[in-house]
């Protein structure tokens, strides 16, 4: 596979997770407002939250796909699912890791939020490379195409009835 179309690969991986964390992020923050006394939130703080999920969700997207690459399969559709969801939990699991490992090196303490925060970006690791695997497996849009347009001119090619009964006379 040439190296370009590897970079668009990892760009589109890259933009399909920051995308499907940055709607995670928002539906959090009209799930569980975490700040007291701010009351519902806002539509700028919805936005903002959805906005600052896309960050960890495109790295994430980054780690999973050089991990998939990482793999030997010459192909993004050859992996089990199970060895799919693993690499993509995985790779968000990394991020959160060091995020935690550079909070505590500065200093920091262990809490109970970061547990948290691993566990459900792990989870959401996993679900997009679920994800990622469901657009890879789908048909492409232009093999639907081509056997549409494969069908029509098959059924044009074939002579009608009428047209058969006027040639016989």
């Amino acid at each position: 596979m040439s190296l370009l179309r590897r970079v668009r690969g990892v760009l589109g991986t890259m933009t399909t997770w920051a995308a499907a964390w940055s709607v995670f992020g928002a539906l959090f923050r009209m799930v569980l407002p975490l700040e007291g006394g701010l009351g519902l939130p806002t539509v700028e703080m919805v936005l903002w939250s959805g906005l600052s999920w896309a960050v960890p969700g495109a790295i994430s997207g980054l780690f999973f796909a050089l991990l998939v690459a990482s793999d030997g399969e010459d192909r993004f559709t050859e992996l089990r699912r199970s060895r799919f969801i693993a690499l993509g939990a995985l790779g968000a699991g990394l991020l959160a890791t060091f995020g935690i490992a550079a909070r505590l090196v500065s200093g920091g303490t262990l809490a109970w939020f970061d547990v948290v925060m691993l566990a459900e970006w792990t989870l959401l690791g996993g679900v997009c490379a679920a994800g990622s695997l469901a657009i890879a497996r789908r048909p492409s849009a232009s093999a639907d195409m081509l056997d549409a347009g494969s069908a029509a001119l098959l059924t044009t090619a074939q002579p009608s009835p009428a047209r058969d009964l006027t040639e016989r006379r």
